[in-house]
């Protein structure tokens, strides 16, 4: 029994200590590692430092766990922004953090779109068009101004409107229809294995927006309607990536390039990957629909930041991207930050 006693009370300095200095402890590491930006690091410690026996009745700590969970709200709006890199997610996220710790990235990611934007890269179709740099898809419908069975000249042209927008429905579905998934499946091949992605298809196509005011001229009505490939109201509406659970190194979101030599093989949004040895590095089918976003947009400038990571690429004979050996560490490590939940912007694919 003494000899217990003795050990207890020889032990018993050992833990005194780690008592004593729980709070400090957790509440240095918190703020430290919020000081770094590593906000759910710093949450964990920093929450955890509320139940320390030995926390002072007066402290900076909830202020603290407050700008940690400010912190980490703000990097999970602008990750969202990059996943989906497009002028409304910069727009929200500048609005709702004016001068936000990525201010000055919105901006120049903004600059960037409207850059792109300027040489797009389009398929041209009989019934429409796709815009893969701005991701929408746009058909034109047309229909005759009849005086006689509507003699009244305004109510003649918006029986005609009417009309016109009816066709343009009509060749914006036929468009959607033809755009490509993968290289083996377009929306067509979708929509004939469920009803459900049909019904979809066919509700957004009536919700389609119409791109100005339609064109009266030569006793005809033209309307333009345009629908977003990407997004609630597109044709990919895949939930939104999970937040970051992991304080992912913001160096991960140097943006990637590939500059393709020749054009070879048509577009599609959710291109495979393989390295030089034919070694699949990402299946683009299964990948891309787990995201809100798009995977590549492509464009034809390749004038790109000083920042981008830039490669040359090629397409094979089955309509997958292969990388040079010294790209594949750069794509790994977006694969892993886009899996993550951290900003990866989607990989611009340079074409002539």
């Amino acid at each position: 029994m003494k000899k217990t006693i003795c050990l207890l009370l020889t032990l018993l300095p050992l833990c005194l200590p780690a008592q004593v200095e729980c709070f400090q402890l957790l509440y240095q590491e918190g703020k430290t590692a919020c000081e770094h930006r590593e906000f759910n690091t710093a949450l964990k410690r920093l929450v955890n430092a509320r139940d320390c026996p030995d926390k002072p009745p007066f402290s900076d700590l909830e202020d603290w766990i407050r700008r940690a969970e400010h912190g980490r709200a703000e990097r999970n709006l602008w990750r969202r922004a990059l996943n989906a890199d497009n002028r409304e997610t910069y727009q929200t996220y500048l609005a709702l953090y004016p001068n936000g710790f990525y201010q000055s990235k919105a901006t120049e990611n903004l600059r960037r779109l409207e850059a792109l934007a300027a040489r797009p890269v389009v398929q041209n179709t009989l019934a429409g068009a796709i815009n893969w740099t701005q991701e929408y898809i746009e058909a034109q419908g047309q229909s005759i101004i009849n005086r006689e069975k509507w003699p009244n000249e305004a109510q003649a042209i918006l029986m005609a409107q009417r009309g016109a927008e009816v066709v343009a429905k009509a060749n914006l579905l036929e468009t959607v229809n033809g755009v490509r998934i993968t290289r083996t499946t377009t929306v067509k091949d979708m929509t004939a294995e469920s009803d459900l992605i049909r019904t979809q298809v066919e509700g957004m196509v009536r919700g389609a927006q119409p791109i100005g005011q339609p064109l009266v001229a030569n006793g005809m009505v033209t309307v333009t309607l345009r629908m977003p490939i990407f997004g609630n109201s597109g044709v990919i509406a895949a939930p939104n990536a999970a937040p970051d659970t992991s304080d992912v190194d913001s160096k991960s979101e140097a943006p990637l390039a590939l500059r393709l030599a020749a054009a070879s093989s048509q577009p599609v949004l959710f291109p495979s990957f393989v390295d030089e040895q034919n070694n699949l590095l990402l299946d683009g089918a299964n990948l891309g629909p787990r995201h809100s976003g798009p995977l590549v947009r492509y464009c034809r400038t390749t004038d790109f930041s000083t920042e981008t990571q830039r490669f040359d690429a090629a397409w094979d004979e089955q309509g997958r991207i292969v990388l040079p050996d010294s790209a594949v560490p750069a794509f790994q490590q977006w694969l892993k930050t886009r899996e993550s939940g951290g900003g990866a912007s989607p990989i611009l694919v340079a074409t002539p």
